[in-house]
């Protein structure tokens, strides 16, 4: 996806969206998937915020769907290397990788199908983790609405180390929960 040639995806051959995990702590996400989901090109997009009930999703899944295509029109990588559907319907669940260790997330839109083949039609979403990370590192953040419901908490620690010369492990574990909104009487805007 570009990831060798250019770092801000400007100078690509074919259009490259490059976003930092900086960039996206800049929108306050509760995750990761949803500080991708408030860029236009994920419009459509399955997550565990805004999940159906039909039988497309699965629960607690996050989906990428690029241009409204679909799920199985989009490939998803995790260093440049194909991930494996997570469902039946095609697509990748990407809330099980690293979030804490994530480092940038590219995504080629245009002509993607040409060079990946044809699983790549809406295009190529590279998910670029932190291989050189090393040290430790922990996160922790809670929230909770003005009126005392949708209570939402995620803590993660990570850690990496090298094993040797040629050897670099990298450890990650996260834990998220949200309660979700169960009434609407006391919202205004449902009155």
């Amino acid at each position: 996806t570009g990831s060798r040639l250019v770092v801000d995806g400007t100078q690509a051959p074919t259009p490259v969206t490059v976003v930092s995990t900086e960039q996206m702590q800049l929108a306050a996400p509760r995750t990761m998937t949803e500080a991708l989901l408030q860029l236009p090109v994920f419009a459509g997009s399955v997550s565990v915020a805004n999940q159906s009930t039909g039988t497309t999703s699965s629960n607690g899944a996050a989906h990428l769907n690029l241009r409204g295509l679909g799920t199985n029109r989009t490939l998803t990588l995790l260093n440049g290397r194909r991930i494996v559907s997570s469902t039946r319907f095609g697509g990748t669940d990407i809330n099980i990788f690293p979030e804490a260790m994530l480092k940038s997330v590219e995504t080629v839109t245009g002509g993607a199908s040409a060079a990946y083949g044809t699983d790549a039609i809406a295009g190529v979403v590279n998910f670029i983790l932190d291989t050189k990370f090393t040290g430790l590192r922990g996160h922790a953040q809670g929230g909770i609405t003005g009126k005392s419901d949708n209570r939402n908490g995620e803590v993660s620690m990570s850690g990496g180390f090298a094993l040797g010369e040629r050897t670099h492990v990298l450890l990650s574990a996260e834990a998220y929960s949200q309660d979700g909104v169960f009434t609407l009487n006391d919202r205004d805007w449902y009155e």
